[in-house]
């Protein structure tokens, strides 16, 4: 992988904000971390520790899946999603939380969620599977004054290692569902009928089959993305033959978003290309 991590270095080092990347071939226990350790502003990636917490009270029997809980009104709040938006004391169940939280990045199911399983005890858990760097403040969207959540590449690679180890039947169906897929993903497109990777352009470039709704399809990356202004991160696993790979790349300090974005979308090519 060493082509690749050249690739992925020179990059980050044209790039007009700060990276962190941590990336792990799970089979050949092969890695490359560039500013692994660095913590930035978690966003929604802080997300993905929320759902493992629930996995495991699900595992530990304390949690059921399909237990309902109603919607408070007093935890509805703006930003992502749809629950605040909806009727005071609709039940939902803790897979349709789950689901919403990851899938659409609702911060009312997530809000709901971190009472659920207790925000105490995402951050013991954190402690415990080793994530020094990742840490659960407070509900989102409830701003308080130098208080906010933060991770690192190497600890959402960590995170996400562990859902895939311990969890797999129960959360990668989850993460494979994500609806926003313009960062890491965003050019991961292939031809249907010949399987080649098109990426951003209008024709295959093997087959020169035009490219629109019905000639190409997305290859499925279980993943999270979080953005707030001056900051846009992924983190997911891809499931290629015979490599399964853990990703995660955070970026802040940005002029503009879209700069995070691009990023993002140039690296997943790298990889896609890479690997497949």
């Amino acid at each position: 992988m060493k082509e690749l991590q050249r690739k992925i270095q020179e990059r980050i080092d044209s790039f007009p904000g700060r990276a962190g990347l941590a990336l792990m071939h799970r089979e050949e226990k092969r890695t490359i971390i560039i500013n692994g350790e660095q913590r930035f502003h978690a966003a929604s990636i802080i997300k993905i520790p929320i759902l493992y917490e629930a996995l495991q009270q699900v595992g530990q029997g304390r949690l059921e899946m399909d237990r309902e809980y109603p919607l408070p009104q007093e935890e509805k709040v703006g930003g992502a999603g749809v629950l605040n938006l909806l009727h005071s004391g609709l039940k939902l169940s803790l897979a349709d939380l789950l689901h919403l939280m990851i899938v659409i990045s609702d911060n009312t199911a997530t809000n709901m969620l971190i009472d659920i399983v207790g925000r105490e005890n995402v951050n013991k858990t954190l402690d415990e599977i080793g994530c020094p760097d990742t840490f659960l403040a407070r509900k989102l969207m409830r701003p308080v004054s130098d208080l906010y959540s933060y991770t690192s590449a190497l600890d959402t690679v960590g995170i996400l290692d562990r859902i895939y180890e311990d969890f797999y039947e129960l959360g990668m169906p989850i993460l494979r569902k994500q609806q926003f897929n313009d960062c890491l993903s965003r050019d991961i497109r292939v031809c249907k009928k010949c399987k080649e990777w098109i990426g951003s352009a209008s024709h295959c470039p093997k087959c020169r089959s035009a490219i629109n709704q019905l000639q190409q399809e997305k290859v499925v990356f279980a993943h999270k993305t979080g953005e707030i202004t001056g900051a846009v991160h992924d983190g997911g696993i891809w499931e290629f033959p015979g490599a399964t790979v853990i990703i995660a790349l955070l970026t802040d300090q940005l002029p503009d978003n879209r700069d995070g974005k691009f990023l993002q979308a140039r690296l997943g090519a790298d990889l896609f290309q890479f690997f497949s």
